[in-house]
Order: structure tokens, then sequence, then C-alpha cells
């Protein structure tokens, strides 16, 4: 039950996006155009949409086309190892680079996040991007609320919400610095997870039980030394401000909200829905896609159309024009597929690859030998800075940089020197990829991730990928032997693992020379925040091993 859940949750989620889609910032008239005027036939027929701007393309999408919405969840997904741990390096150097050139719909603020995460100094937790339209710690968007679901589909302890918040608030804090972007996606993953645990929507009044939560996560988070140390301290020095008091005045909007909700009792669910969203201000306006917004709508939205057929309120919140269609429906799809026993009836693109996925997560949840991506390290592999250059040619077979191989579909679309081509990821995801007409060869294979069994000593992490070269016995009694200095080893067998320095250091009974040669290789090959995270984890067990 649990697993069909999942998956349930995942589909319906897709299937939402994809109807949200096709009417994204737009009004009727767009949307009569890009469907060609087949609205009964919305969900079900290929339609229209112009991509890469005022000198882009219209496209031909196919029905069940999802956005980047469903894009970045599964980017998420994948960065889930079997362990259950979430990559937070892998996707914020690789997935998000990578994603540019393939992404469908995407906002500002993830765009500006991503383009920012290409250089070399900005790792997962110092992402404080600034550009002309946008800066980090303004980002109060939905854009990672959209995407956190994984999250939880991948825990067993939906009824513990301390058990991921770290994870949701991680993750969203990549890409969005103000405090409606991080606190909507916390509030949505504890939605979702309630929901999965209830097997129904939430009734409003338990949407107070989360705000505590949220007016807490100050606590919860000073005790990831990750985010306690680097991010947070440069968060109120870039916002002049306290965090406590800033999570406190978002936790007050959404009160306000929410109370709101409990005064539109009157009518159809689509009437009451309708209501509710013009007097949040949902509708048109700069704070449209607000993360707090479309979270307390799409919790509405699941909890008025419990009773209903979920196609009709999926309709409903996509055929809300000039509201941030795709995401509200997204993610009342994910929380409607909670409580429903069926699979959408409709198209959805890649629907094997995202069934596939969520039992993935279903089986890490429960602790069942499950497959994990292994990304290339990012201490050897840097993300282009212009997207397009993303995509590779070698010996006539295309690679997205860092990720995947993928196999070009015929149809083109070309405007000057750029070409948008629909392609399929070797795992079995449909993209349509921004590329140069000519596209750059190279002379070495790129680097790519791929789906494998991990020995189950290792992880998956991105810091944490050791050289297959020679076997964990091998390289632990190198570790042991005093004759071997981490220059050495790593030189030997291209440790390229900042666990593992800290795992040297701890074997050799915490060294001060061994502290020193990591330090110094740190250093020297790599960026100051792995230098960070190095002394953090270092930090960690001095504190466990009670060392003086």
């Amino acid at each position: 039950m649990r697993e069909q859940q999942i998956i349930n949750s995942s589909l319906w989620a897709a299937f939402g996006d994809s109807l949200g889609f096709v009417t994204e910032l737009g009004d009727e008239s767009t949307f009569q155009y890009r469907v060609n005027g087949k609205t009964k036939d919305w969900g079900r027929v290929e339609w229209r949409r112009k991509v890469g701007g005022q000198f882009g393309c219209q496209i031909d999408l196919p029905p069940g086309t999802y956005s980047d919405d469903t894009q970045l969840r599964l980017a998420v997904s994948r960065s889930i190892n079997a362990n259950g741990s979430f990559q937070k390096e892998a996707f914020a150097k690789i997935e998000l680079p990578a994603w540019r050139c393939y992404a469908l719909g995407a906002g500002s603020g993830s765009l500006a996040s991503a383009n920012n995460l290409t250089k070399k100094t900005v790792g997962w937790n110092s992402n404080f991007y600034n550009t002309k339209k946008i800066n980090y710690c303004n980002g109060g968007g939905n854009g990672a609320a959209m995407r956190i679901q994984p999250h939880i589909w991948a825990t067993s302890n939906w009824g513990h919400p301390n058990t991921y918040i770290l994870d949701i608030f991680s993750d969203a804090i990549i890409t969005h610095g103000h405090a409606r972007g991080f606190l909507g996606a916390v509030f949505h993953g504890i939605s979702l997870a309630m929901t999965l645990s209830y097997k129904k929507p939430l009734p409003y009044s338990q949407w107070y039980d989360i705000l505590p939560f949220l007016e807490n996560i100050h606590t919860l988070i000073k005790k990831d030394m990750f985010i306690s140390t680097v991010w947070l301290s440069r968060w109120e020095e870039q916002t002049s401000s306290n965090f406590a008091e800033q999570t406190s005045i978002v936790v007050k909007e959404y009160k306000q909200y929410i109370d709101e909700f409990s005064k539109h009792k009157n009518g159809s669910p689509q009437e009451r829905y309708y209501s509710f969203a013009k007097a949040i201000g949902a509708i048109g306006g700069r704070e449209t896609g607000s993360s707090i917004k479309t979270t307390v709508l799409a919790a509405a939205a699941a909890l008025l159309f419990q009773n209903e057929d979920p196609v009709l309120c999926l309709q409903t919140t996509a055929s809300l024009f000039n509201s941030d269609t795709d995401t509200i429906s997204t993610m009342t799809g994910a929380l409607l597929g909670a409580s429903v026993n069926n699979e959408p009836d409709f198209p959805i693109q890649d629907k094997d690859y995202l069934k596939k996925e969520a039992i993935r997560l279903y089986n890490i949840a429960h602790k069942i030998p499950e497959e994990s991506f292994s990304y290339p390290s990012i201490l050897k592999w840097t993300s282009p800075r212009n997207s397009i250059d993303q995509v590779k040619n070698y010996n006539n077979t295309y690679y997205i940089d860092g990720l995947c191989r993928i196999k070009l579909k015929e149809k083109q679309y070309s405007n000057n020197s750029t070409i948008w081509q629909f392609a399929e990821t070797n795992f079995g995801q449909t993209i349509l990829i921004k590329r140069r007409k000519d596209t750059v060869q190279v002379d070495q294979e790129p680097q790519c991730g791929q789906y494998h069994i991990l020995d189950g000593k290792q992880t998956c992490d991105t810091l944490s990928v050791i050289s297959r070269k020679k076997s964990r016995v091998e390289y632990i009694s190198l570790l042991d032997s005093k004759t071997r200095s981490t220059e050495k080893i790593v030189a030997a067998y291209n440790i390229e693992d900042i666990k593992s320095l800290v795992q040297y250091v701890i074997v050799n009974k915490f060294s001060s020379s061994c502290i020193g040669e990591c330090i110094l290789h740190i250093e020297k090959n790599c960026n100051y925040e792995h230098l960070i995270d190095f002394i953090s984890l270092l930090h960690k067990e001095i504190q466990k091993n009670n060392i003086g």
C-alpha cells in the first residue's frame, strides 16, 4: 500500500504539472492558442509553446509533457542515494548546472542559482548570487517547494518531521534564500508526509500544527554544522536581520492565510478555491509565485476536492489563469496522489521512469537494497559556465556533460546558431535539449553519472567517491601504514573524498601532522568550501571521540 501511495503521488504530481504547464503564464486566449482550440481534449493533445525567450522557437510538445517542476523533482530524486542521504553537492554542482540545457519553463531564481553554482568557489551552502533582476536573499518563490517531494517519499518517518526537515531545508537553500522560499518547502513537505500518513488530505485545522515546526526551525538548523557554520552566519550578514525573527514573520503570514481559508465556506469546491486564491493575492501581481501562497493553495485544493474526481481538481487549479498553475497543480497532485487508489488515466511523459524512481525511493525508505546514482567527483569535474556548452559530442555520441549520455531524436527546431531537439537520456528521461548547431567535438568521453549498486560500506556522496582502482580493504590497510603520506595516498589511489581524508585522520589517531597534511592537500587541490567541510566533519569526530 505504501509503495503504491508513493507511485500515485509521483504520477499525479507529474500529471498536474503537465496540465498546469499548458496554462502557465497565460490567459484564456493564450491557452486557446497553445492547444489550437482543443480545450476539451486538454491533457490528451499535442500543444505548442515558445521556448528560448524572444529569439527562441515555437515547439510542438506531446501530451503529458512536464515542466521544470518535475525535471528538478527527478534531479532531487537521483541525488538521494541508496542509504537515504541527500547528495547536496551533487545536486548543486552537477544536477542544477546540467539542468540549464534542458530546462522547460524555468523560473528566474532557479536559473540564476544554477548559473552561479558553476563557479568553483561556490558550494551548496554558499550560493549567494546577485543579478540585476534578482538576488539570493530575495528568492521567496516556489522553485524549491515544487521539487522536495522525494525527501518525503524516501523516508518512513512521516509522523516525525524533524527527521526529514533538514534535508528539505538543505535542498531549498541551495537556490532560495528568502524565508518564504525555504519555509514554503518545509510546509509542503510536512503537508505531504502527513497526507501520506493519514491517507487523506489534511483538514485546515491541522495546517496550524505545521507552524511550530516552521517557528522552531532556527534551533534545528543549528544542529547541522554545514548550515550553521557557513550558511547561517552569511545569511544574517547579507540580510542584516535575525534568522529567528524573519522566520517568525513568515509564520505569521501563513497563519493569516490559514485563517482566511476558514472564511470560504460556501459554494462548490471550484468556487471556494477561486475565491480563496483571489483573497490571498495569488492571481496576478508580483507575488503570484510566492512559496507560502502556492503551498497553502495546494493544501486547500487537495482538501476541497478530496471527495471529487482528482482530474477535476487539477483541471481547476490549472485553469485559474494568471496564477502559478503548473506549480500549484503539481504540488496538489502530489497531495491528492497520496490519498487516492488509482493512477492518472492520461498521457504522462516518462511514466515508466517516474514509477521506477518512486519505487526506488520507497525501497530506500524501507531499507531494501537499491541502486544509487553515482556522479563524477566535483573535485575533478567543472561545469561549463555557458549552459549551451553543457551538450558535447564525442565520436558522434551526444552527452550532457557530468550527467548522462543522450540519444537525439530526429526532429529539430533551430534559430540562428541554436538547436532545440528532443532527446532521451540513458536512464530513460525525455528532455528537450538546447545545443549549438556546431556542437563542440571533444577528444575524451565526457564524465557521466550512472545507476549502480554500491558496496554497503560506501556511499554515493559526490564528496565520497573512492577510486575503484583498489578495494576498500586495500585502502584502509594503506591508511594504517605510517610510511604513506596523504599526498602519496591521493596520488596513488586517486582519492577524491573529503570524508575519506577525515577517516585517514581517525585511523592515525588524530595526529597533528596528518591533519596538517590533509589541510594542505585540500587547500592545494580543492576550493575553500571543501576545506570548511573537512574542518566541520573533523570537529564533529573530535567531539564524538572526546579528543582534547
